[in-house]
């Protein structure tokens, strides 16, 4: 993937060296089919930049991957990643491995990886990302973060299996539901916002806001973008 401005470099390569602090979720919805992702973090990017489109992809009908933690740019590892999940022939653990195995710096260690077919979910902490990571996995779901306050999974899991809305609204509430509760990505949380750029994710239709100030938290802006998911 070739970077589209010298702008937009600079941004990512600002995001590339922050990229640790992040909280996401990927879904399915067997319903209507389809995937999506939702993600914020404490990264500062341009105003216009979609970081949706240099961290997650969305294959339709066969899967979605969200990679984070240190991601470089371009995101060769999200690229051998959509190209498997295209190809059919392996299963989210088995591209994480791979992954691994090929990573395009030789560090697997300090990445984290989500990602969801329409039958399974798997996620991957590199052994070097920052500490207060994890993940939670669950039938139509996965959720991952690092460098977190507590409970940020616990909280997007309870709001987005608690919405009962379409998917884009589900995957809103699991960040909303972090805002809400005054915490989220602990680099933020000390200038009272729970992030800096978040955006939510729905086939090839994303949303997405990055705050350009400290007191803007980009998960209640964002929120206004999309009043009625």
């Amino acid at each position: 993937m070739k970077l589209k401005s010298l702008s937009l470099a600079a941004g990512l390569l600002l995001m590339s060296a922050n990229a640790s602090a992040t909280f996401s979720i990927v879904a399915y919805d067997s319903s209507t089919g389809q995937f999506g992702a939702a993600l914020a973090s404490c990264v500062r990017v341009g105003q216009t930049t979609d970081i949706s489109d240099f961290l997650n992809v969305i294959v339709p009908t066969k899967g979605v991957f969200t990679t984070q933690a240190t991601v470089n740019f371009p995101n060769t590892n999200l690229e051998n990643a959509k190209a498997k999940i295209q190809s059919g022939n392996y299963n989210g653990d088995q591209i994480i491995q791979w992954l691994k195995a090929n990573d395009q710096d030789s560090t697997p260690n300090v990445r984290q990886y989500l990602t969801l077919s329409t039958t399974e979910g798997f996620a991957y902490s590199g052994s070097k990302i920052p500490t207060t990571s994890g993940s939670l996995v669950g039938s139509d779901y996965v959720i991952a973060g690092n460098t977190l306050d507590p409970n940020v999974l616990t909280t997007m899991q309870q709001g987005f299996t608690a919405n009962t809305g379409n998917l884009k609204s589900k995957l809103l509430a699991a960040l909303t539901s972090v805002q809400n509760a005054n915490i989220g990505d602990n680099r933020c949380t000390k200038y009272g916002v729970s992030s800096h750029t978040a955006f939510v994710k729905v086939g090839t239709s994303s949303a997405f806001y990055n705050s350009q100030t400290n007191s803007k938290d980009a998960i209640a802006e964002l929120a206004k973008l999309i009043p009625n998911p």
